[in-house]
C-alpha cells in the first residue's frame, strides 16, 4: 500500500430483523401460467384409519385448514365444518382436502350431508356453488343458517 492511499471504512452495513410470532403467517403465494394461484396439500393428517372423524394440514405455524365430521348413522356422516385459514383461502386447499374427505366417503360407502352456511366475508351463492361442484345436492331442507346439502354414495363403477 502506498503513503498516500487512505482507508475508507464504512459503516457496517444494517440488518433489520423481522420477528414472525405464529399469528403472523404469509402464505405462498405461486401461480400457474394460467395466473391461478397453487399451494399442494401433502399431508393430510387423519384421526382414524376408514372414514375419519377429523382430516386436517398443517399450513404453517398455528396455520391449519381443517375438516370436522360426525358420524349421524352407520354409512351416513355429517360435515360440521370446513376450515381454511383467511390468509390461505382460494389457493385450492379446501377442495383438495374435502376430496381426500370424498375419497374416504366413497371407498366406505359413506353419504354426507352438510349446511351450507356461509362465515365472514364468504359469499352464499358462492359457497352452495362450491359444494354442488363437488357433487353435493340440495336436499330441500334447510338448517337455521342455509340449506341441507347431501352427497349421495358413489356407486362403483364397472370395470
Amino acid at each position: 500500500m502506498s503513503a498516500n492511499a487512505t482507508i475508507l471504512r464504512l459503516p457496517a452495513a444494517r440488518t433489520t430483523t423481522t420477528r414472525r410470532t405464529k399469528n403472523d403467517v404469509n402464505p405462498p403465494r405461486k401461480t400457474s401460467e394460467s395466473g391461478r394461484k397453487l399451494r399442494l396439500v401433502t399431508g393430510v393428517t387423519k384421526d382414524q384409519d376408514g372414514m375419519a372423524t377429523d382430516y386436517s394440514v398443517r399450513l404453517a405455524p398455528g396455520a391449519i385448514a381443517r375438516i370436522k365430521l360426525s358420524e349421524v348413522a352407520p354409512g351416513h356422516s355429517w360435515i360440521d365444518w370446513v376450515y381454511v385459514p383467511p390468509d390461505w383461502r382460494d389457493l385450492g386447499l379446501g377442495g383438495q382436502l374435502m376430496r381426500r374427505v370424498l375419497e374416504d366417503a366413497d371407498r366406505h360407502g359413506v353419504r354426507l350431508s352438510l349446511e351450507a352456511r356461509a362465515c365472514g366475508d364468504t359469499d352464499q351463492a358462492a359457497l352452495e356453488r362450491w359444494y354442488q361442484g363437488l357433487g353435493f345436492v340440495r336436499s330441500g331442507r334447510r338448517g337455521t343458517f342455509g340449506p341441507i346439502l347431501v352427497r349421495p354414495v358413489a356407486r362403483a363403477r364397472a370395470a
